[in-house]
């Protein structure tokens, strides 16, 4: 992973894109589309400051041009920060960017990644990044420790708990458990069969279940241990809404479908999808990658099933990130195909309008 080689405008690896990352499916399809915090449940992270960090990276200044790569968004619960991954070349080592809401008054955090990162979420206890198939916390003060393994270069965070996909997958091994760990005591859970790949688990809010993709569909399971059972066959790309009711999920045929979180009867919201789905704060809307020919952000009602997409001049959405209060999204988006940079775009999500942080197409550093 450390080459990040794949990382175009076409291909992602945050979870809220076509989220197959095991070998059978890499074949089949990359990882297109919005990528960013769906599976990451963003919890608070209160009390940060937005001074000086003791990080190896140097600070940024307000006016700097970022170059390449703005990706994976995240905001702090009560909105008065933002961060994102800086990816300056191809190969080059990575950095977690912290900010203002606008995007102002950047300042790295935490040390140079020369692995790369593929998943970032803000949680109570720091900022959790996957790096080298392992996942690690960043602090307030910058200091990155080492949680655990990681798998499939998602993850999904509930409470203080973290749950990754089968570790040492794309490492020549794809079978064996997923894992969910504390973040606080290392405590680890292994759950699904060992014998086959886990991928792209999500957790309840609480930490407490956990749901993911199996070669037969989506397994459910109380973290606790227990018998999972099957809640949706031929699925993948499983979201548990923060409310804890419903997991939305992407079909065999592309669909984005919604199922009760106890089990029951699933129906379609969307046809023809690209990308995962990600749960706004409240659980009543849900982002995607709509599209069959050109994908289009896009935005659904989960209960009047209406859907207002972005303006299809406005490039590809890799990743994306909600503001705590659902009025806004923050969206990494290359500006057209087969270009090798990123924007960072602040959208409201009741049009899928809005405007331009930082432009990381632009060559000046």
């Amino acid at each position: 992973m450390g080459q990040r080689a794949g990382m175009s405008p076409d291909v992602c690896y945050g979870t809220v894109a076509n989220c197959r990352s095991t070998p059978s499916y890499a074949l089949e399809m990359t990882r297109k589309g919005i990528g960013a915090l769906a599976a990451v449940s963003v919890f608070a992270f209160t009390g940060y400051s937005s001074g000086h960090h003791a990080a190896t990276g140097s600070s940024v200044s307000a006016d700097t041009t970022f170059v390449y790569e703005l990706a994976l968004p995240a905001v702090s619960p009560d909105g008065s920060h933002i961060a994102w991954v800086d990816i300056a070349s191809v190969g080059g080592p990575e950095r977690v960017l912290v900010a203002r809401p606008n995007g102002r008054r950047a300042r790295s955090l935490g040390p140079r990644w020369p692995d790369g990162m593929s998943a970032m979420a803000w949680t109570r206890a720091g900022i959790v990044v996957e790096s080298n198939f392992s996942m690690f916390l960043l602090s307030r003060t910058g200091r990155a420790t080492r949680i655990g393994p990681a798998g499939d270069m998602t993850f999904s965070v509930g409470g203080s708990r973290v749950a990754s996909g089968t570790p040492g997958c794309g490492q020549g091994t794809c079978a064996g458990p997923l894992v969910v760990i504390d973040i606080h005591s290392k405590k680890q859970w292994r759950l699904g069969p060992a014998d086959q790949w886990n991928m792209e688990p999500t957790l309840a809010r609480d930490g407490k279940q956990v749901a993911w993709a199996t070669p037969d569909g989506i397994l459910v399971s109380a973290v606790s241990g227990g018998s999972p059972h099957l809640l949706a066959p031929d699925g993948r790309c499983p979201q548990w809404s923060p409310n804890g009711r419903s997991i939305a999920y992407l079909s065999g045929n592309g669909s984005l479908r919604l199922v009760p979180a106890s089990g029951g009867a699933s129906h379609t919201l969307f046809k023809g999808t690209f990308g995962c789905p990600s749960w706004s704060p409240d659980s009543t809307r849900i982002a995607f990658e709509a599209g069959t020919r050109r994908s289009r952000l896009s935005i659904v009602n989960a209960n009047t099933h209406r859907v207002h997409r972005a303006s299809p001049r406005f490039g590809i959405a890799k990743y994306v990130a909600w503001r705590p209060d659902g009025s806004h999204l923050y969206v990494s988006v290359a500006p057209r195909p087969g270009i090798g940079c990123a924007e960072l775009w602040l959208l409201r999500t009741a049009t899928l309008r809005g405007k331009r942080l930082l432009d990381g197409c632009n060559l000046r550093r």
